[in-house]
C-alpha cells in the first residue's frame, strides 16, 4: 500500500514492511498562481481572481480528486467536474463539451498539464485557466541530511559497492 500520513504521525518515518529500512517522506502541492494561455505564451496571475467565482473543473490526470480539492480550498463555487482520463488527448468534441458544460460560469480551470492540451482550442478569451501548483516536501531539511549522508556513502564506494581505496 502507499504511505499514509495521519495527523499527529512523524514524519519521516520507517516503514520497514513496504519500503524497506528507508526514510519516506511526503510532500504536498499548494496552489501558487493561475496560468492563462494567450497566443500560446503563458501568463501568470493571482490566485485571487478564483474567489467566489464559478468554475467548471477539466482534468485528464490519473486521480483529479486533490485537484478538485485543491480548488474548492480557493473558495469557488465548483458548478460541475469534467474527468478525462489520464493524458487524454483531447479532441473537437471534447472542446464542444467543455464549452457547454462551462455555460453559465466565470472560469474553466484545468491542470498546466491539460493547458498545455487544450490551449489549441479556441476557448473565449480569458476563461480558460490552469492552477500552477508547487510541491512542499514536508521536513525538507531532513530530507536534504539523508541525501547528503547517501551521497556521502556513494563517493566512499567503487560503482560495484566496494570500497574504493585512499
Amino acid at each position: 500500500g502507499r504511505p499514509c500520513l495521519q495527523d499527529g504521525q512523524e514524519s519521516p518515518h520507517f516503514d520497514t514492511q513496504t519500503f524497506g529500512p528507508k526514510p519516506v517522506f511526503y510532500a504536498d502541492l499548494k496552489p501558487t498562481a493561475l496560468v492563462q494561455s494567450v497566443q500560446q505564451t503563458w501568463q501568470e496571475l493571482p490566485l485571487v481572481l478564483l474567489d467566489h467565482r464559478r468554475v467548471l473543473a477539466v482534468a485528464g490526470i490519473a486521480d483529479p480528486v486533490p485537484f478538485y480539492g485543491m480548488l474548492r480550498d480557493q473558495e469557488v463555487e465548483l458548478t460541475q467536474v469534467l474527468s478525462f482520463p489520464d493524458h487524454h488527448a483531447y479532441t473537437q468534441a471534447d472542446w464542444q463539451t467543455i464549452l457547454a458544460a462551462s455555460r453559465g460560469c466565470d472560469l474553466i480551470v484545468t491542470t498546466e498539464k491539460d493547458l498545455v492540451k487544450l490551449e489549441q482550442f479556441p476557448f473565449p478569451i480569458g476563461k480558460l485557466v490552469a492552477l500552477r501548483v508547487r510541491m512542499e516536501i514536508r521536513d525538507a531539511d531532513q530530507l536534504l541530511t539523508a541525501i547528503e549522508h547517501q551521497l556521502e556513502q556513494t563517493t566512499e564506494k567503487g560503482s560495484y559497492g566496494s570500497t574504493v581505496p585512499h
